[in-house]
C-alpha cells in the first residue's frame, strides 16, 4: 500500500511513500473516533515535510480548511456534488470552513468544511497558524463534520511505544460513587432481537408493473433451501434486505436489498463483529470465523455495509448497517476482490441520471459449480453476480441489468497468485440460465436483451454501463 502526496487534478508526476505498518487502530466504540496511525517509508525521500500539530485552545468560528481526497458519494445530493466538484473526484482538494464546536472531553472537534466520502483522513488546518488542529474522520450531510483534535492525536502518538493492549479504553462512569466500567463486547443476537425486521420490500420501486418480487428458487433446488425458524419460505428478514440460504454450500442463494439514496446515512467503519444468525434451524448451514482464520479470504459482504444503512432515523439506518454483519450475508472472497468488489456498481447506478428518485433494488449471489474447490469443508465460489433494478427516469419503466465478477484467477490451489479482476455486464437471462433462479419478467426489461445477441461487456467505469 502506498500514499501519493502529489495526486492532484491534471498532475502526471507522483510522490509515493510506502506504508510499512499500522501502528495504532482506535477502539471500535461510539465514543471513540474512527482513526488509525501508520508508519511510512522515509528511505526513498518521498515524504514531504510534516505538518506541525497545533494543540492550542480551539475557538468557535476559527477559520480552518481540510485537505484530502474527496470521492464521489451517493449519500449526498448529486446535483450539489456536480456543482461543487465538477465531477472530478479522488484528487487532492482544499475545502475552507469554520470550526463549529469541540466535544467536552477535547477529543473531537466539529467543522463545516465541505467533505465527501473519501475525505476521511484529511488534515484539518488552522488557517491562522498553518498548523494541523485535527484529523477529519466522519460527517453527516447538511449537519456537521467530525475530526480528532491535535491534542488527542498527540496523546495517541505518545502511546505508540507501548503494547497496543495497554492503550486504555474510554471509561463510562455512572452516578457518583458507582464503579467505572468498560463497555462490554457485543453479545450474539437472539431470535427475539430480530423479530421486528421487515426485510426486502418488493414494492420499493413501485406497485403494479414496477413491483419486483424475490427470485424464485427452482423445484430441483428447493430441497437445498436452509430452513428458518417460524417460516416456511426460508426467508431471513433484516432491515432493508432479505436473504435465502443454500444449506449445502453455507452461502446465500441470493440477497435482495432496497437502496434508498435519499435516506442513506454514512457511518464510519469500526472493528467488524460478525455473528451467526440464530434463526437458521441448523447453525451448520452458515459459515463462521473458522473459515476465515489465517488465510487470504475476506468476509465478503453480499449486501454492502452502507447499502442497507438507510431509514427515516439514524437509529434505523444503523440497524440496517449492523444487520449486514451476519455470516449469512458474507461469502469467502479473496481480499483483493472484496476490497474492490464490483467497481462500486451500486454507486454508479445511484448517480446515473436515468435512475428515478435515487432508488435501486439489488440482488446478489454466488455462482455455484460442481468444480468449485473445497476449503475447510466449504466449496469456494469462483464467480459472483448482481442483478440491479431501477425505474428509468425517462421511460417510467423498470430497467434491469446484470453483472458478474470472477475470482478464478486467484484460486490456484487456494494458494493465491495475483491477477486483475474484471467486471462484466451480461444479460439477466444469463444469470437465470446459470443459477436456475427465476427473476420473473426482469429479463424483458434488460437493455442487453437476449444472451446470443450480446456477449459480455467489460465494465471499467460508469460510462460503460448500459441502463
Amino acid at each position: 500500500t502506498r500514499v501519493d502526496f502529489l495526486r492532484e487534478h491534471t498532475r502526471t508526476t507522483e510522490r509515493q511513500a510506502r506504508v510499512l505498518e499500522v501502528l495504532y487502530i482506535e477502539d471500535d466504540i461510539d465514543a471513540r473516533p474512527d482513526m488509525a496511525i501508520v508508519r511510512l517509508d522515509r528511505s526513498a525521500g518521498a515524504l514531504p515535510e510534516p505538518i506541525e500539530l497545533d494543540d492550542s485552545t480551539l475557538k468557535f468560528h476559527d477559520d480552518v480548511a481540510i485537505i484530502g481526497y474527496p470521492a464521489e458519494d451517493p449519500r449526498n445530493d448529486a446535483f450539489v456534488m456536480r456543482e461543487i466538484f465538477r465531477n472530478i473526484f479522488g484528487v487532492k482538494r482544499m475545502s475552507p470552513g469554520w470550526l463549529s464546536g469541540v466535544r467536552q472531553d477535547g477529543m473531537l472537534l466539529m467543522h463545516d468544511c465541505t467533505s465527501l466520502g473519501g475525505s476521511s483522513g484529511s488534515v484539518v488546518v488552522k488557517l491562522a497558524t498553518g498548523k494541523a488542529c485535527g484529523l477529519h474522520f466522519a460527517g453527516t450531510y447538511l449537519d456537521s463534520n467530525y475530526a480528532v483534535t491535535a491534542a488527542a492525536l498527540k496523546q495517541r502518538l505518545a502511546q505508540i511505544g507501548r503494547p497496543i493492549a495497554a492503550v486504555p479504553s474510554l471509561e463510562i462512569s455512572g452516578p457518583e460513587g458507582e464503579e467505572k466500567r468498560k463497555p462490554s463486547k457485543p453479545r450474539p443476537p437472539k431470535i427475539k432481537d430480530l423479530a421486528n425486521r421487515k426485510g426486502y420490500n418488493p414494492e420499493f420501486l413501485g406497485t403494479g408493473d414496477l413491483a419486483v418480487p424475490l427470485p424464485e428458487i427452482p423445484d430441483a433446488l428447493l430441497g437445498k433451501l436452509a430452513p428458518v425458524a417460524g417460516r416456511s419460505d426460508g426467508e431471513l428478514k433484516y432491515t432493508n434486505f432479505s436473504i435465502k440460504m443454500r444449506a449445502d454450500r453455507r452461502v446465500a442463494f441470493f440477497t435482495a436489498v432496497n437502496i434508498d439514496g435519499n435516506t442513506l446515512f454514512n457511518f464510519p467503519r469500526g472493528k467488524d463483529a460478525w455473528f451467526q444468525d440464530p434463526r437458521l434451524e441448523d447453525a451448520g448451514h452458515q459459515t463462521g470465523e473458522d473459515l476465515y482464520a489465517k488465510n487470504n479470504f475476506d468476509r465478503g459482504h453480499l449486501v454492502r455495509r452502507l447499502d442497507a444503512a438507510s431509514g427515516e432515523t439514524r437509529a434505523e439506518a444503523n440497524e440496517g448497517m449492523n444487520d449486514t454483519f451476519f455470516f449469512t450475508n458474507c461469502s469467502p472472497q479473496h481480499s483483493r476482490l472484496n476490497q474492490k468488489t464490483w467497481l462500486s456498481l451500486e454507486d454508479y447506478v445511484l448517480q446515473n441520471s436515468a435512475t428515478h428518485d435515487f432508488k435501486v433494488t439489488v440482488f446478489t449471489g454466488a455462482w455455484f459449480q460442481d468444480t468449485d474447490r473445497v476449503y475447510r469443508g466449504v466449496p469456494i465460489p469462483e464467480e459472483f453476480w448482481k442483478v440491479v433494478v431501477i425505474v428509468n427516469e425517462f421511460t417510467g419503466r423498470l430497467s434491469a441489468t446484470a453483472y458478474v465478477v470472477s475470482q478464478a484467477d486467484y484460486m490456484g490451489d487456494l494458494e493465491f497468485v495475483f491477477g486483475e479482476f474484471r467486471t462484466y455486464q451480461v444479460p439477466v437471462a444469463e444469470i437465470e440460465q446459470k443459477t436456475g433462479l427465476n427473476f420473473g419478467s426482469l429479463s424483458s426489461y434488460d437493455p442487453l436483451g437476449k444472451i446470443e445477441a450480446n456477449p459480455r461487456r467489460a465494465i471499467g467505469g460508469p460510462d460503460d454501463l448500459v441502463l
